[in-house]
């Protein structure tokens, strides 16, 4: 796998910041950046829809300070009242997920 730009993929995430509002219909959505045990990196959004809050992300090994290493195309779904749903393989499948969800 190629190494990636940090940077480039949270300009990339903010970019569609709008996209993402407009899709879902949410109050508020932000870049989410989540670190594990040192080694591992899960960017993506962080909504809010009506009561419920969401994490989308796809995650990333970290290879140094500002590269990553794509571990999967595969995002996954936090909410913060059900369990972890994995296995979206694109944005489309999320969004009708989060449009169900609420």
């Amino acid at each position: 796998m190629e190494l990636i730009k940090k940077q480039a993929v949270i300009d990339e995430l903010r970019s569609k910041l709008e996209l993402w509002k407009n899709a879902c219909g949410v109050a508020h959505i932000d870049v989410y950046q989540h670190y594990q045990n040192g080694d591992l990196c899960y960017l993506g959004f962080q909504l809010s829809k009506q009561t419920r809050n969401f994490q989308i992300y796809l995650p990333y090994l970290i290879y140094d300070e500002e590269q990553l290493m794509p571990l999967t195309p595969i995002w996954t779904i936090e909410q913060s009242d059900n369990p972890i749903k994995k296995g979206f393989e694109n944005v489309e499948q999320v969004i009708s997920s989060i449009l169900i969800a609420s």
